[in-house]
């Protein structure tokens, strides 16, 4: 037989496959071929099962050859590639074997031809797998190689091949310019026993690594698939690679400088190993493979006799199957694609010897950096651009996703506390299927009869008639007459057992009872949801204490889990942990959003809602807190957030608020940090809580920048660093700095994030130092060299305002105390990546409810997307966030709060009532992330688009979540983005009137004096009079609402 040579495990493996071990997954393929009768120990086929190996047997897996036939003869001449048919057409001409062929008609599976003569044809094409050289023939060339060089270095390399290696002139001469062109640029040359390891940049710019080894192409792929496996663990993103006979190209990321390889190289066999194995099953070869092992094991069958079934469509269902599988490792198919992938494409054995040579310096491999790609790199290269460029044998992979989904899911029910997202409602469908009683499950067989009683039985007639399609006693009968099943009457009826089971629940040994009991356990929770201990006990007749016992022992072997397993139910509940594992996927897919996406409207809405603008009621330290390591401008957060969030308060409220913001700060909750985006980019500063710094900027990140301080900023770094928290006066003192220096020194060490103090007014003064340059020779001389009057007297007047303002700033910022912020208690303990990635993930859904990559892009000094994105899937495992499709127009992969998602629902509602008054908010407000990869979707009063600039000077006016005014550089310039009603003119002047009202030194404008509106003078537009009327006053072609007026 053919499979004489394989293990008794895997025979049984396999027979278990055949005989419905995987029938649970819902995939057509895992449908039961036959029966294994335990009693007789023998297979039973089942009803289409012969059928299925006629149409479908063979071991040549099948490409989707299009059969060429002759017109009217039905005579086949050959095959043809699938994709040579899409590119031909009727009327064409191509030649196959010794002929050309008029193409007449092309059906679904055939290319129907006639002769004919023609002086250009077309010639055909098959793609097929490449023939990769065996190690024994690379150690060969390696050799070659080694011996050329030798020759060429001593002068007798075209004699050396001419005699001993039989070849022409031309190929000598060929040969050994191919060296020397390789020995002159620099570059070495790959042997049997040397590896050269080059870092180059390719013609676009981009980094690459080629790894020169002629250990032939089933070595390099190996090679190549576990490097790439170890370099995207590190980096943390996907690499492209590809290989051949001489060589491994590897696409790196964009570095400036050559990354370190020393540790790649020095990975032990076992190690990749590892790599290799866990990254297999995301490559191409392992797909096409399984793909091909799947048709033999009939698992991909026809629709129809000798009907062709297209390419595509055996990789989508191949693909499709790998997908169901990919997480039982145990799947006699998936093991056969890995052994066929190691040992017969690849060569692992060998790869793992060549690493054990490395590590032992027994194959030297050197690392060299060139400017360009070598002479010998060409051919890799070339490989690399044509696979990339027309690829066309693209499988859909493997879902990497998947994997790290399975991995969450057993560390969420490893977990003391299992999140309860499981309905009953879902526990009611599933255990209709477990139990045969859903009609698409119910037996229509004697066989599927046979299967019920197997996994259910005990079971009495009434049972059995319930779960099949017709009148179960014929089938009945001839079972009982085979011996497969037994009956016994009882007072409640007949039952039929199976006699093993009968075996199975004998008594015997004590540990043969502790093993039958488990047994009989799993077998009655493999068939139901979440049950409880009274139940279990009542249906298996045990007892408290040894049902305790052999639970608390699956438990530990992780065979059931156990807690408050359903949603809304406190009880504590028992499951078999495949089922429920089955149940919480079953809960995680339902939650994930399948209502329509909300429009931009609902969406305006829900943002105004979510940022709670107008309406803050939450503390202070709440508002703080969700804004938390936001980069604001200087002078923005209170003008603008602050304003807006608590708007209906008055003048003597905000300027509580106010005090109570700094007071805050004074006392030490909040961290005031500082920066720049560059040397000299704008500054900014962002609020932390007290000992939340780790979670967004790691202490190294903070020394790191103090190595780079010029002399006057160490000096002052280093007494702080030395003495603490410091006054500004004592600072000087101690230091000898002029009150100048100092200022400049602690602005220096705030553009580094590196210094806070305890007053946010000095600190933000300390920014804006009015200490003024040299003053430049003016221009405005009169011409013989002395000045105007007016300009001398104005210039004398700036000079002792700024002198008064020098002397203010001076004595505030002496005396505030500074402090260094990568104190323990300001930074709070050391945390690892992912402790980080799980904070910065809940900060951004706590700050926007519903999280897009578009609203990360806007964030700054946060781990990469990749890392907040796992942890957002992680969540959403665990229950704490819903995953879906929420908001038209955005990416395709939304992560939302279940609160946030409530008020979106609310939010999508018809327009409010016309009493909704207008709220202002500035384009740079977190309550408005768009921008971007976000449009904003705004139109002039023309309907063009218009387009709106994030800007702390810019601001938009919104009714009800509409756009109705955008105003540009501190409303100069108005934009009417639509009719605006005559009732809500008076509303929108008085936010123009509440801006004013805004203290000192926060203020941005002292009156609002707009230029224009709609792109006309601002007196001149028809909106002018609205304005009027309520406050605004004409001052030549401006509209101007002066303080006076507020």
């Amino acid at each position: 037989y053919c499979y004489r040579n394989l293990s008794r495990s895997q025979f049984k493996n396999v027979v278990e496959m055949l005989s419905g071990r995987f029938a649970d997954i819902p995939h057509q393929a895992f449908k039961p071929r036959l029966n294994w009768d335990r009693v007789n120990n023998c297979l039973i086929t089942r009803r289409g099962s012969r059928m299925l190996a006629v149409m479908n047997g063979g071991t040549i897996p099948d490409r989707g050859y299009f059969g060429v036939y002759l017109e009217n003869a039905n005579v086949k001449l050959g095959e043809v590639e699938e994709e040579f048919v899409f590119e031909s057409r009727i009327g064409e001409v191509f030649f196959l074997g010794n002929s050309e062929w008029l193409i007449k008609q092309i059906t679904a599976d055939r290319v129907i031809v006639s002769p004919v003569a023609a002086i250009s044809p077309r010639a055909p094409f098959w793609k097929g797998d490449f023939l990769h050289r065996d190690y024994a023939t690379s150690k060969k060339v390696g050799r070659f190689r080694k011996k050329l060089i030798a020759k060429i270095q001593s002068g007798q390399a075209h004699k050396w091949l001419l005699e001993k290696c039989c070849v022409d002139k031309n190929t000598a001469a060929n040969l050994v310019s191919y060296f020397l062109r390789q020995k002159e640029s620099g570059r070495l040359i790959a042997t049997d026993t040397q590896v050269v390891a080059e870092w180059t940049i390719d013609s676009g710019s981009q980094p690459i690594l080629i790894l020169h080894a002629a250990f032939g192409a089933r070595v390099n792929g190996a090679w190549a698939i576990a490097l790439s496996a170890a370099l995207k663990q590190h980096y943390q993103i996907q690499m492209q690679y590809s290989f051949d006979d001489d060589g491994i190209l590897i696409r790196l990321p964009d570095t400036t400088e050559p990354p370190p390889f020393d540790w790649i190289f020095k990975l032990s066999a076992e190690k990749i190993e590892q790599f290799l194995m866990a990254a297999l099953p995301q490559t191409p070869v392992f797909q096409v493979h399984f793909r091909y092992n799947s048709a033999r094991a009939l698992m991909l069958p026809r629709s129809h006799p000798g009907k062709r079934i297209p390419l595509w469509l055996q990789r989508l269902r191949a693909s499709d199957l790998l997908q169901a599988v990919g997480e039982h490792a145990e799947f006699p198919v998936i093991i056969e694609t890995y052994r066929e992938c190691l040992h017969d494409v690849l060569d692992l054995a060998t790869l793992k010897t060549i690493i054990t040579n490395l590590n032992k310096n027994h194959i030297h491999i050197d690392q060299i950096d060139t400017p360009f790609p070598s002479p010998m790199a060409a051919g890799i290269l070339f490989k690399f651009v044509s696979v990339h460029l027309y690829e066309t044998d693209q499988n859909r992979p493997l879902a990497s996703g998947n994997a790290l989904s399975s991995d969450l899911l057993h560390e969420i029910l490893d977990q003391p506390k299992i999140p309860a997202i499981v309905t009953p409602e879902m526990v009611a469908s599933a255990e209709r299927r477990w139990q045969h009683l859903d009609h698409h499950f119910q037996a229509d067989s004697r066989e599927d009869l046979f299967n019920i009683i197997e996994k259910l039985g005990p079971i009495d007639d009434e049972k059995l008639a319930r779960r099949c399609k017709q009148d179960p006693a014929p089938w009945l009968k001839e079972l009982k007459d085979a011996g497969r099943i037994i009956s016994s009457d009882n007072d409640s009826g007949g039952n039929c057992f199976r006699i093993w089971s009968i075996r199975e629940m004998r008594a015997g040994t004590p540990d043969d009872d502790r093993i039958n009991n488990e047994r009989r356990i799993r077998r009655y929770m493999r068939t139901r949801g979440p049950v409880n201990s009274e139940a279990l006990a009542a249906d298996l007749m045990f007892s408290s204490a040894v049902l305790k016992a052999a639970l608390e022992n699956m438990r530990q072997q992780k065979k059931v889990v156990f807690g408050r397993l359903i949603a809304d139910k406190p009880e504590e509940l028992w499951c078999d942990r495949h089922n429920f594992t089955q149940l919480y996927r079953m809960a995680v897919s339902r939650r994930r959003s399948v209502q329509p996406p909300a429009n931009r409207l609902s969406f305006n809405r829900f943002l105004l809602e979510w940022h709670r603008i107008s309406k803050f009621e939450k503390s202070l330290v709440a508002l703080i807190q969700r804004y938390r390591g936001t980069r604001f401008p200087l002078n923005f957060f209170e003008p603008e957030i602050l304003r807006s969030r608590y708007d209906n308060a008055d003048a003597s409220a905000f300027t509580a608020r106010i005090a109570q913001f700094e007071e805050l700060i004074s006392n030490g909750e909040v961290i005031v940090h500082s920066g720049r985006t560059h040397e000299t980019g704008k500054r900014y500063i962002e609020f932390r809580m007290r000992g939340e710094g780790n979670l967004l900027t790691e202490n190294q990140t903070l020394m790191t920048a103090a190595e780079d301080l010029s002399a006057p900023a160490r000096t002052v770094f280093d007494f702080l660093e030395k003495h603490g928290a410091s006054y500004a006066r004592d600072l000087q003192w101690a230091t000898g700095l002029s009150s100048r220096t100092l200022s400049r020194s602690l602005q220096e060490l705030a553009d580094k994030g590196l210094v806070g103090c305890e007053n946010y007014q000095t600190f933000i003064l300390n920014f804006q130092s009015l200490i003024a340059p040299d003053e430049p020779a003016s221009e405005n001389r009169v011409p013989d060299g002395g000045h105007h009057p007016k300009l001398l007297n104005r210039r004398y007047r700036t000079k002792k305002s700024n002198l008064r303002k020098m002397v203010r700033h001076s004595r505030r910022v002496k005396n505030a105390r500074w402090f260094l912020t990568n104190s323990l208690v300001i930074m709070g303990r050391p945390l690892d990546i992912h402790k980080r990635a799980i904070y910065q993930a809940r900060l951004l859904l706590q700050r926007y409810g519903i999280l897009v990559k578009e609203c990360y892009r806007r964030e700054q000094g946060l781990l990469p997307w990749y890392q907040i994105f796992q942890v957002l899937k992680r969540l959403e495992w665990q229950g704490e966030i819903r995953r879906g499709y929420f908001i038209a127009g955005l990416s395709g992969i939304q992560f939302a709060l279940p609160e946030a998602l409530e008020l979106l629902q609310g939010a999508n509602r018809p327009p409010s009532s016309p009493a909704n008054r207008p709220i202002l908010l500035s384009t740079r407000d977190p309550a408005l992330p768009f921008g971007g990869g976000i449009d904003w979707e705004v139109s002039d009063y023309n309907g063009h688009p218009l387009k709106v600039i994030r800007s702390a000077s810019n601001h938009l006016v919104l009714i009800d979540g509409t756009a109705i005014i955008y105003c540009e550089r501190y409303f100069q310039r108005l934009s009417i983005l639509g009719p605006i009603p005559q009732h809500t003119s008076e509303s929108l002047t008085n936010i123009f009137k509440n801006y004013l009202k805004i203290a000192y030194p926060f203020k941005q404008v002292t009156r609002i004096d707009i230029h224009q509106i709609n792109s006309q003078p601002a007196a001149a537009s028809p909106f002018a009079d609205q304005l009027l009327k309520f406050g605004f006053e004409k001052d030549a072609e401006h509209l101007v609402l002066w303080p006076s007026a507020v």
